[in-house]
């Protein structure tokens, strides 16, 4: 596979997931988009009003799911570059890839968007446990169903969280819902099922992380403030559609 066949690969991909998407995931991504309704330099009125108004109602039309990926999209290049796109944007494995160099993670040209999504999350929760004592750590650990308080990143614990989807989905949501507490101050709307292995998600040592994060995100680049919890949402909605399809999986007899 090419290059440019991994990139168009990816970029359809998000637009099935976007269609796909159950509303309350959509309306956090709007709410990304929109900085919680009150508008962006970057984005036009009439798109914010449009993107704002699907949120409030929870009624999100194939085109206004288009113009969520389309409003991303132009979030991931610099401005001049998207001038001479014709304001399309760039593609989303460049956004993945962005953001994974913002934050170390190591990657191929080979990969897949799938695998860029996956080290993205397991970088980003090493980061956040990392804030943790040895105790906390553990108790959160324990809470995943796994012993010790080694980091995630670790290669026998990325193995191992790659090649298991329940575990993966857990760390999904407790990235994009400790981003989404500390963004825009409300839980996911899954939350509740997962309430007992995640109890440290959006507060304390995990929320303080986050806090760095933006810090250092915004010195760099606005559109980070974007990107950052656009990726970790979107990597979340396709691992909680992975884990639901696995859940509704007939079993073997």
């Amino acid at each position: 596979m090419t290059a440019i066949d991994r990139k168009l690969e990816a970029d359809e991909a998000l637009m099935s997931l976007l269609h796909q998407g159950d509303v309350e995931d959509l309306a956090l991504l709007c709410d990304y988009l929109t900085d919680n309704g009150r508008g962006r330099i970057s984005l036009s009125s009439e798109n914010c009003a449009r993107l704002d108004k699907a949120k409030n109602q929870l009624n999100f039309s194939p085109l206004t799911r288009k113009l969520i990926f389309d409003e991303f999209k132009c979030y991931g290049g610099h401005t001049l570059a998207n001038l001479f796109r014709g304001s399309e944007g760039t593609s989303y494995m460049t956004i993945l890839r962005d953001v994974g160099k913002q934050f170390k993670v190591d990657f191929s040209d080979e990969d897949r968007f799938e695998t860029l999504e996956m080290r993205i999350l397991l970088k980003l929760s090493d980061d956040m446990l990392a804030k943790m004592s040895t105790e906390e750590r553990a108790k959160f650990m324990g809470g995943m169903g796994l012993k010790g308080s080694q980091k995630f990143y670790s290669d026998a614990f990325k193995k191992a969280f790659l090649a298991d989807n329940t575990l993966m989905f857990k760390v999904a949501l407790m990235v994009a819902n400790t981003i989404a507490m500390n963004v825009t101050g409300r839980h996911l709307a899954m939350i509740g099922i997962a309430a007992r292995v995640l109890p440290f998600a959006g507060a304390g040592p995990i929320g303080w992380a986050i806090s760095a994060l933006w810090t250092g995100f915004s010195l760099a680049s606005p559109a980070y403030r974007v990107t950052v919890p656009m990726v970790a949402q979107l990597a979340y909605m396709r691992q909680k559609q992975i884990h639901q399809r696995s859940l509704s999986a007939p079993t073997a007899s």
